[in-house]
């Protein structure tokens, strides 16, 4: 993974700027039966706004089921189409330099464990952090 990237979306998990949810990469209002209308990110979603503001990806939606998506710029499929709402669209991967739109992170029963999946388990967004710094 890129150091400078990695430092980036560390930083942004460690921080009290995003608001965590599960199950897509952002939500915008109710999530869940929660009464939050905040936006709520997934760790994925995360460096996925780290993407939009670095000009990589822009963010379409939100959808009917009140989930943002995030597209590649040069994808010339109409607005929402193409869009990832649940793992990193491929413009991200390349950006950061990772090798997976839902990289692996370790093993549970021999079987991969991924970034999704300890977010989407109620990991914080601090163990996260940890975890993309010794992994990735």
């Amino acid at each position: 993974m890129d150091l400078d990237i990695q430092k980036q979306w560390t930083d942004a998990l460690e921080s009290d700027r995003y608001k965590q949810g599960v199950g897509a990469l952002t939500y915008v209002g109710v999530q869940q039966g929660t009464g939050s209308d905040e936006e709520l990110d997934c760790c994925l979603g995360v460096l996925c706004k780290l993407a939009v503001e670095a000009g990589i990806v822009i963010r379409v939606g939100p959808s009917e089921d009140s989930k943002a998506g995030y597209k590649d710029l040069n994808d010339h499929l109409p607005y929402e189409l193409g869009a990832n709402y649940t793992v990193l669209p491929q413009a991200v991967v390349d950006w950061a330099g990772l090798d997976s739109s839902d990289p692996v992170v370790g093993e549970n029963d021999g079987r991969p464990l991924r970034l999704s999946t300890i977010n989407d388990q109620g990991t914080d967004f601090k163990k996260i952090a940890k975890v993309i710094k010794e992994k990735l």
